[in-house]
């Protein structure tokens, strides 16, 4: 799916194509996290390019199989979907459907940039959950200047002009 991805220069953004591993899909399916999946399809899919926030850099330890702690490489994506998605029924013959958003919360996505720079994708889509929201930055998880190290990119707020008069 497209999101708004930071170039390694200086810069803005461009859009760029990230990915979930299969593997990590299967993983949820098999562990029966069918609302991970709904979020997966129904926010992810659909909404990362609407993320208003690209953090970089978790302050705290990842590990992922390298002996290197791999925190200050994810990117983290924010933003305020208007709505959550459930899985509905079993596993067979549910479906995806949208519920609201849970109130002060924003959407928040970890990315791992992908190691292969000729790779179609540059990033491989992690983990995902609802986290407070921030006092005073829109869209921003509560306490990201501590928990990332910096705000690499945000989305401008749009020019509204009143055309009725």
């Amino acid at each position: 799916m497209d999101a708004y991805y930071p170039p390694n220069g200086p810069g803005g953004v461009t859009v760029k194509s990230l990915r979930f591993s299969k593997e990590h899909i299967h993983l949820i399916a098999a562990h029966g996290l069918r609302t991970e999946i709904a979020q997966a399809y129904g926010i992810i899919v659909n909404g990362m390019i609407m993320a208003r926030h690209i953090f970089k850099g978790l302050k705290r330890g990842v590990c992922d199989g390298s002996e290197d702690n791999q925190g200050p490489n994810k990117l983290i994506y924010s933003w305020l979907p208007k709505f959550d998605y459930v899985w509905r029924g079993d596993p067979f013959t549910g479906k995806i459907e949208p519920v609201a958003a849970p109130q002060g919360k924003v959407f928040v996505v970890i990315v791992s940039p992908n190691s292969d720079i000729n790779a179609e994708n540059v990033g491989w889509i992690e983990r995902w959950n609802w986290v407070d929201q921030d006092k005073e930055v829109k869209e921003a998880p509560i306490g990201f200047k501590h928990r990332y190290d910096g705000n690499i990119w945000t989305r401008p707020e749009p020019n509204v002009v009143n055309l009725v008069k």
